[in-house]
């Protein structure tokens, strides 16, 4: 049964007009989003691979020139120079200065609105220069490719781009790597979980690692 945007809302009782709100401004931010969808479409049949925040349990050079790399923003710390990974996925949650530096050497990023994020939309999002794809959570809006969380978006935008395999690398969901725990933390990697379970279903010779 596939885990919907007020199940969602309602376990971490999430302000639904935050949210939209958060969406409509990012939305309404001048960018090249539907360009550099463009650019990455031409990954179509590829093999993708997100990097998550879990412990980091494998050698990322040696992945490296094998496929299309996604990296979610609390992970970017595992990406060391001077390789640049084809995508991000953030909610400016994570280190924003490498985020903005990746951008500028050729990483494309998709920035995610919420309700939380408004305030660090507004002041870093315009720091890309319109060079990122906005995203949200708002059923039936443009910018909301599934998902959640930074990591299972990834996954969700990689199957969105055409992903002839999806290959989830240091995924850990009963502990967030780095951070703090805490019970909102806990259910977030559930939510995690299962939507990654809910992708895995819908393509099961796709999605690896789970």
């Amino acid at each position: 049964m596939t885990l919907s945007y007020e199940e969602i809302c309602n376990l971490l009782g999430l302000d639904r007009n935050k949210d939209k709100e958060a969406a409509d401004y990012i939305l309404n931010i001048p960018n090249h989003g539907n360009s550099l969808l463009n650019i990455l479409r031409s990954h179509s049949g590829k093999e993708f691979f997100v990097i998550g925040n879990g412990p980091p349990v494998h050698d990322l050079s040696s992945i490296y020139g094998k496929g299309i790399i996604v990296v979610a923003d609390s992970a970017i710390w595992k990406i060391k120079r001077p390789y640049v990974p084809e995508i991000i996925v953030t909610d400016l949650d994570g280190d924003t200065d490498r985020i903005l530096e990746l951008s500028d050497s050729g990483s494309i990023v998709f920035v995610h609105a919420h309700g939380d994020n408004m305030q660090k939309i507004k002041e870093i999002a315009k720091n890309f220069k319109g060079h990122f794809i906005p995203t949200n959570q708002i059923p039936e809006y443009p910018g909301n490719f599934g998902g959640f969380t930074d990591g299972d978006r990834a996954a969700y935008i990689s199957d969105y781009l055409g992903a002839s395999k999806i290959v989830l690398v240091d995924f850990d969901f009963s502990i967030q790597h780095g951070k703090p725990w805490n019970e909102r933390k806990q259910i977030k990697l559930n939510i995690a979980k299962r939507l990654l379970e809910e992708l895995g279903e819908e393509n099961r010779q796709k999605l690896i690692g789970l």
